[in-house]
C-alpha cells in the first residue's frame, strides 16, 4: 500500500527545472554559441523568403527590360507614344537603380538592403509608373504583381528579423554586463591582493617613525642638545646685538641727514645755487635703505662736516633738538662716533657668524636634522599609504555592492536566453589555469 502511494506521489510531484552551473569565464563562449544558434535560426527562417525576393527581383529586371522592348516594337496612339517616350526612360532608370542594389547574403543585412530596394520600386511605380498604366496595362500589372511578392515576403521576414535584432541587443547587453562584472571582480581581487603588502608597508613605516621619534626624544634630552640650544641662544643674542647697533647707526644717520639737508637748502639759495657734491652724496648715502659702506661714507662725510660745522659756528644753521646739539657740539667727534659704531657692528657680525658656523657644524644638530628629516619622510609615506588604503577600501566596498547585483542580472538574462536557471560560479585557482 505504501509503495502504491509513493508511486502516485512521484507521478504528481512537480518537476524542478534544470539548473545550469557554469563558470564565469565560460560566459563569453556561451554567448557566442547563443549568437551562432540565433544566426542559424534566422537563416532557417528567412532563406526561403530571401530566395523568393531574389527571384522576384530577377523577374522585375526582365519585365522592365521587356517593357522597354515593347515600346520600341509596337505602335501606339500619338499621345501614348509621347507618354511612353517621355516617361518610360525615367521609370526604367529608377527601377533598375533600385533593383541593382546589392543584396548581401547575411539575412539582417539582406533585409535592410531589400527594404531600400522595395522602397525604390514602390516610389518608381507611384511616380513615373502611374503614367504608364494606360500604355502598358498588362506589363505594369505584372510588374506590380512582382513588387507585391517582394513586399509580402518582406512582411513575412519582418518578425523574424525584429526578434533577431532584439535578441542580439540582449546578447550585446549581457556581454557588456559580463565585462562590467569581470572588471569589478578583477579590481576587487587586485585590491585584496594589495592589502597585505600595504599593511606590511604601513606597519614598517610606523615602526620606523616610532623608533625615530624615540631617538629624537633621547637626543633632545641629552647634554649635546642642551649645548646646541645654548649655541642657538647665543646666535640669537649676537643677531639682536647687530640689529641694536644698526638701529643706533640709523638714528645717528637720521640726525646728520636732517642737519645736512638744512645746509643744502641754505646753499642752494645763494648766488651759485649749488651745494658741494660731498654734501649731496653724504645725504644720499645716509638716507638710503641699506647701511652704506664705511669707506664710501668717510670719503664724503669729512669734507661735508667741515662745511656744516662752519655754518653752525656762523649761526647760519640753528640746531633745535637735543640730539642734534649733542651730536654737532663737536662735528669732528661724529667721525669717531661712526667709526666706533662700524667697529662694533663688525665685531658683533663676526661673533654672530662664528656662533652660526659652530651651530651649523655641531654633530648634534646634524643628528637632529637627520632624525627630523626621517620623521617627516615617514609621516609623508604613511599619509600616502593610508590614502591608498582608503582608496582600496572604497574600491572593495563598491565591488562588493555591484558584484552580487550584476551576477543576479546576468544569471537572469542568460537563463532567459537558454530557457533554464543559470547559476554563475567563480573561477577557482585550480580551474583558471
Amino acid at each position: 500500500m505504501t509503495a502504491m502511494f509513493d508511486g502516485i506521489r512521484d507521478i504528481f510531484k512537480k518537476k524542478e527545472s534544470p539548473v545550469g552551473r557554469i563558470r564565469i569565464d565560460e560566459v563569453p563562449g556561451m554567448l557566442d554559441s547563443c549568437e551562432e544558434d540565433l544566426d542559424s535560426e534566422v537563416r532557417a527562417g528567412t532563406s526561403g523568403h530571401m530566395k523568393a525576393i531574389m527571384d522576384a527581383r530577377s523577374n522585375l529586371i526582365a519585365l522592365v527590360q521587356t517593357l522597354s522592348s515593347a515600346e520600341r516594337e509596337e505602335a501606339f496612339h500619338p499621345k501614348l507614344e509621347k507618354i511612353a517616350r517621355n516617361t518610360l526612360p525615367l521609370f526604367e532608370k529608377s527601377m533598375i537603380a533600385a533593383l541593382n542594389r546589392e543584396l548581401p547574403e547575411e539575412p539582417e543585412e539582406f533585409y535592410q538592403a531589400a527594404t531600400e530596394c522595395l522602397k525604390g520600386c514602390v516610389k518608381s511605380q507611384a511616380g513615373p509608373g502611374r503614367y504608364l498604366q494606360g500604355v502598358f496595362p498588362d506589363e505594369m500589372k505584372a510588374i506590380r504583381k512582382e513588387i507585391d511578392v517582394v513586399g509580402r515576403e518582406m512582411n513575412i521576414m519582418t518578425p523574424v528579423i525584429s526578434a533577431a535584432r532584439k535578441k542580439r541587443e540582449l546578447i550585446r547587453s549581457y556581454r557588456n554586463m559580463y565585462s562590467t562584472l569581470t572588471d569589478q571582480i578583477g579590481e576587487k581581487e587586485s585590491s585584496v591582493a594589495r592589502i597585505p603588502l600595504l599593511e606590511s608597508d604601513l606597519l614598517e613605516r610606523r615602526r620606523v617613525l616610532e623608533q625615530t621619534s624615540a631617538d629624537l626624544s633621547r637626543v633632545m634630552e641629552g647634554e649635546e642638545a642642551k649645548n646646541l640650544k645654548d649655541l642657538r641662544r647665543k646666535e640669537k643674542s649676537a643677531a639682536e646685538e647687530v640689529a641694536a647697533i644698526e638701529r643706533r647707526m640709523r638714528a645717528v644717520f637720521s640726525n646728520i641727514t636732517h642737519v645736512f639737508r638744512k645746509a643744502e637748502k641754505l646753499m642752494q639759495r645763494e648766488e651759485s645755487g649749488r651745494a658741494p657734491k660731498e654734501l649731496h652724496q653724504s645725504v644720499e648715502l645716509l638716507s638710503g635703505r641699506d647701511i652704506p659702506r664705511e669707506q664710501d661714507l668717510r670719503q664724503n662725510l669729512e669734507p661735508a662736516l667741515g662745511i656744516v660745522g662752519s655754518m653752525i659756528d656762523t649761526g647760519d644753521i640753528v640746531l633745535k633738538n637735543r640730539e642734534e646739539k649733542e651730536l654737532f657740539a663737536d662735528p669732528s667727534e661724529i667721525n669717531r662716533i661712526l667709526k666706533d659704531l662700524y667697529a662694533g657692528k663688525r665685531e658683533a657680525e663676526e661673533r654672530c657668524f662664528l656662533i652660526a658656523e659652530q651651530y651649523r657644524g655641531d654633530p648634534a644638530r646634524a643628528r637632529i636634522t637627520d632624525l627630523e628629516s626621517t620623521i617627516e619622510e615617514m609621516e609623508r609615506h604613511i599619509r600616502e599609504l593610508e590614502g591608498q588604503q582608503e582608496a582600496i577600501e572604497e574600491t572593495t566596498k563598491k565591488a562588493d555592492s555591484l558584484i552580487p547585483d550584476l551576477t543576479r542580472k546576468l544569471e537572469s538574462g542568460l537563463g532567459s536566453l537558454l530557457g533554464k536557471e543559470i547559476v554563475l560560479e567563480p573561477v577557482s585557482a585550480g580551474t583558471s589555469s
